[in-house]
């Protein structure tokens, strides 16, 4: 299978992904993670994705009928998803 991102790791890629960042990450967070999102970070704990536009059938309000999602953050690290100073200003 073809892996969803980019070659080369970035400053978006973290460790390898362990149960007790998983575990830190949902109390730090408050929710549990969705397993496919865990399953990704498996094989990636983040980076830089290759194809960056998604279609949809609806129109968002950024275009008329795709997204897009540049990077994936990982877990466990200091540009992480789990890193709550990091996401305040999301």
């Amino acid at each position: 299978m073809t892996s969803p991102f980019e070659d080369a790791p970035s400053p978006w890629t973290g460790p390898p992904l362990t149960d007790d960042a998983v575990r830190r990450a949902e109390e730090t967070l408050g929710v549990r993670l969705p397993q496919s999102y865990l399953r990704l970070l498996s094989r990636r704990n983040g980076g830089v994705l290759r194809n960056t536009c998604h279609p949809t059938s609806f129109r968002t309000s950024w275009a008329e009928d795709h997204f897009e999602v540049d990077v994936i953050l990982g877990i466990g690290y200091e540009e992480g998803v789990n890193n709550c100073s990091r996401l305040s200003g999301l």
